[in-house]
């Protein structure tokens, strides 16, 4: 009984014992053409061999491409059996032993380290099949040994540049939360600075200018000091819609949502703008991403009033692709992006792509002159 038909080096077997020759010569039809399959198991680049392993354990077939492989020509594996076990890896020696004794147990290919006649490591892949006798006894191994040793090499690296890559990866996202960290600490400082300091001197001034413009004085200098004090009041409305943006309170207390509404009222308050949100998201996303994403709209939006010439601004987020989606679309005079570096007043936009890189993220303008611009980007979400 024949369960493995000989590989291309079974039927090189001019120096078989006849023990092995009639337990493989079984099946007459494989061998119809052995000239040919000994022609080809010569010129192989992987070592084809023939193991018999009953009633004498010998290497009765090893082709020439062991001597390139191993360092060991056919010859010394024929003078001694135990030669493959012998130059596997230590970890390997009872695997290799194994693989020739119990062919059977091993269906799928087996890696074996084997250490060259150099003294270098070898990985080889075998593909073993058993050779039965008429009383279903394995009395030979046949078997393929292919050198992947550059295979090996090259998954290795592959593992190491992955393995990097995580490494960068967890790197940036560290980088990144201390980034946020920084940045919203330092924004909260300046807002309360602004807010203790400057806008109560503001304050004061204004109060003093209203107890100047009550004396008796001539017309125009009532008229100058009633100017003095609109200019001081509109710089403290103005400064304090800075400290709005500089650190909303709804941001880090209503969440994101709530944030880019307020501050959509306030653009429209303040320059008359139509503006509309529409948000889409099913849960708030943590701080790094809300005040990434809320500096993104701030960045977009300040273009908008300062150089859109829009009536209406839409903004819309989204959950998308594992992350969240931000566009600002308006109805402005828009641009050529292609000519960015030579357009006034739009240096920004280079900063809203670094930050939503920096993130992990991409940032992409959409505009024509006369067609308005959609600003998206998209940012992705927190690690499960």
């Amino acid at each position: 009984m024949r369960r493995a038909h000989a590989g291309a080096g079974m039927e090189a077997t001019e120096e078989m014992t006849a023990a092995a020759r009639g337990a493989i010569r079984q099946d007459r039809s494989v061998l119809a053409d052995e000239g040919r399959f000994k022609h080809l198991a010569e010129n192989a680049s992987d070592i084809v061999y023939l193991y018999r392993a009953e009633p004498d354990p010998a290497f009765v077939y090893v082709s020439p491409s062991c001597n390139r492989i191993t360092g060991y020509s056919a010859r010394d594996h024929y003078s001694d059996p135990d030669l493959f076990a012998r130059i596997a890896h230590p970890h390997d020696q009872d695997l290799a032993t194994a693989l020739l004794r119990t062919p059977a147990s091993f269906p799928d290919p087996v890696m074996v380290r084997l250490i060259h006649a150099n003294g270098e490591i070898v990985w080889t892949e075998h593909r073993v099949a058993p050779i039965f006798d008429a009383n279903s006894n394995a009395v030979a191994v046949e078997g393929v040994a292919r050198d992947v040793t550059e295979r090996v090499a090259a998954e290795s690296e592959l593992w190491n540049t992955v393995s990097t890559l995580k490494r960068t990866e967890e790197e940036r996202v560290r980088l990144l939360h201390l980034l946020v960290q920084t940045e919203q600490r330092e924004r909260a400082r300046l807002a309360a600075d602004l807010h203790d300091d400057t806008i109560q001197v503001l304050a004061a001034a204004v109060m003093r200018l209203e107890v100047l413009r009550r004396t008796p004085l001539v017309d125009w200098a009532t008229d100058e000091v009633g100017g003095i004090q609109g200019a001081i009041q509109e710089a403290a409305e103005r400064l304090r819609s800075l400290i709005f943006e500089l650190n909303p309170a709804s941001l880090e207390h209503d969440g994101l949502t709530a944030a880019l509404r307020e501050t959509l009222q306030q653009l429209q308050r303040d320059t008359g703008l139509q503006c509309t949100l529409d948000s889409r998201i099913g849960k708030e996303p943590g701080q790094e991403i809300q005040a990434g994403l809320y500096r993104l709209a701030l960045e977009a939006l300040a273009n908008v009033r300062k150089h859109a010439g829009a009536g209406r601004v839409h903004l819309l987020l989204d959950d998308s692709d594992q992350g969240y989606l931000l566009r600002i679309d308006d109805d402005g005079v828009g641009f050529d992006p292609e000519n960015l570096e030579s357009t006034p007043g739009h240096l920004g936009l280079p900063g809203m792509g670094e930050r939503a890189k920096l993130m992990g993220g991409r940032c992409e303008v959409r505009s024509l002159p006369g067609s308005g611009t959609t600003v998206e980007a998209w940012i992705p979400g927190e690690a499960p």
